[in-house]
């Protein structure tokens, strides 16, 4: 149980972090000190093809699956941050050109699977219900994110 809950505190902690590194900023030497290290970032971001219509897009223990499918990609989970997030959503459209990302499925209720949620704003996002309650309530009262 110690195990998860340093695991847990560690997602956080990076999440937070993540969060800041890519909040706006209107000091210019911040901002080139952030660009650098979003490049940093990304050099740790791996893609993966399984199959030709598929890639798993990983950055450390945060993982995304694209699909393509005949109706558009499916995305299966959503990442831990929006920053990191809009980093693999342009990976996804790199790689899979001219496709509408139809679907994200958040297969359940942590926030490195449903926290880049917001960056495929359009698709419809699928879930069990009580994911969506989880979610609900985790953003109500944010200390049940730990």
């Amino acid at each position: 149980m110690n195990c998860m809950r340093i695991m847990i505190y560690s997602l956080f902690f990076l999440w937070q972090t993540l969060n800041f590194l890519f909040a706006q900023e209107t000091d210019f030497h911040s901002i080139n000190s952030r660009i650098q290290v979003s490049n940093q970032i990304e050099s740790f971001i791996k893609v993966n093809r399984i199959i030709p219509q598929c890639i798993l897009i990983t950055f450390g223990s945060d993982a995304v699956t694209a699909i393509q499918t005949q109706n558009g990609i499916v995305v299966i989970d959503a990442g831990i941050s929006t920053g990191l997030t809009m980093k693999y959503r342009r990976i996804i459209e790199k790689e899979f050109t001219g496709q509408p990302i139809r679907y994200v499925i958040n297969t359940h209720a942590h926030t490195d699977h449903y926290g880049g949620n917001s960056v495929f704003a359009g698709a419809e996002v699928i879930a069990h219900i009580n994911s969506f309650e989880e979610i609900r309530d985790q953003w109500k009262d944010t200390t049940k994110v730990i």
